[in-house]
């Protein structure tokens, strides 16, 4: 009688890395904070509530906020900054604004991996990050 052995099992990594925080999303959910649209349009109002949420246990702040409103936050650091974008010119916004995930239609998500996997011509790439020396 021969007996085989069983297939080898596949190792599932479920952690989850933005900026400089890892989640293991095996153990539990991540936590996000919607947040809305400021009541007077100050970049400082979008500040203050993601300093907020971030207090109050979130892990991250999840916005459709243009660009303008998001940057002071996403650049003041502490929780990380998912955009929501519906245009390829969007997710550029929003990458310039430094978010640190952006969130697109399922029928937009073959257009981004192309113009991510084309270099964007010139631009910068998803994930990067503007240096702080305009030497670099």
């Amino acid at each position: 009688m021969i007996a085989s052995a069983p297939p080898p099992l596949p190792r599932v990594e479920l952690a989850l890395t933005l900026g400089d925080r890892t989640f293991d999303l095996r153990w539990r959910a991540l936590v996000g904070a919607v947040i809305a649209a400021p009541r007077f349009g100050r970049e400082s109002e979008v500040l203050a509530m993601v300093r907020a949420a971030g207090q109050a246990g979130a892990d991250i702040a999840v916005t459709s906020l243009p660009p303008r409103l998001v940057g002071p936050a996403t650049r003041a650091g502490g929780l990380p900054v998912a955009a929501r974008a519906s245009s390829l010119e969007a997710v550029e916004a929003a990458s310039e604004a430094g978010a640190t995930l952006v969130l697109v239609p399922a029928d937009l998500v073959d257009a981004v991996a192309d113009t991510d996997r084309r270099g964007a011509g010139g631009r910068r790439r998803r994930g990067d990050r503007p240096s702080p020396d305009p030497d670099r």
